[in-house]
């Protein structure tokens, strides 16, 4: 024979439906793996999520904010991991949710490149190339290259780039120098320094 204690409250199934009309209250937004690019940054760039009103409006703001991430091309990987809460009580006959969002990221290291090889002439030629992601942990990217062809040919580029400049666009900075010295063949030398804003 079964008997109740007293004060003993009985567990039930609560089941909740969620749909792209269900009311979203409010949004939380985790960054995970940052090391250099600053968590103010990205959230400008994921601005779009805190203006959301329903889990259709949810999907939609996820997609644009994966979209303009990797528009700074300062991460290898991005991921993204969303739950849902439930805002009210199971009572309520309008039941809404809060948005629990932890987005994964691996940033991009620095970058450096060496390559040599033998020009016409038989004289040893070098390439260094240097890529920095996220200087000052913003979108702002630099690269730097240096080239020599034996004694008579150098060259260096220091070029900053970002694809959040003027109008939304990709701007960038270049500043280049080059030397040529064909003084014990021909008498000639030449130093040409140069300075290039793409907007």
């Amino acid at each position: 024979m079964a008997s109740t204690q007293p004060g003993a409250e009985e567990e039930t199934d609560a089941r909740v439906a969620w749909h792209a009309g269900t009311r979203v209250d409010g949004v939380y937004l985790t960054f995970r793996g940052l090391k250099r690019v600053s968590p103010q940054v990205l959230a400008h760039e994921c601005g779009i999520l805190g203006q959301v009103r329903s889990l259709g409006e949810l999907q939609a703001a996820l997609g644009e904010a994966d979209a303009r991430l990797r528009q700074l091309q300062l991460f290898k990987a991005i991921r993204a991991d969303v739950s849902i809460e439930p805002s009210s009580s199971r009572d309520s006959a309008e039941i809404g949710g809060i948005a629990d969002i932890t987005i994964f990221l691996e940033e991009r290291r620095r970058e450096i490149t060496v390559s040599a090889n033998v020009d016409k002439r038989g004289e040893a030629c070098c390439d260094l190339n240097v890529v920095q992601p996220a200087l000052l942990g913003g979108p702002l990217s630099a690269t730097a290259s240096i080239g020599t062809s034996g004694s008579e040919a150098n060259s260096f580029l220091l070029r900053l780039s970002t694809p959040r400049g003027l109008g939304g666009c990709t701007n960038s900075v270049d500043l280049a120098r080059s030397t040529s010295d064909e003084s014990q063949a021909s008498g000639y030398a030449e130093v040409l320094t140069q300075g290039l804003l793409r907007l």
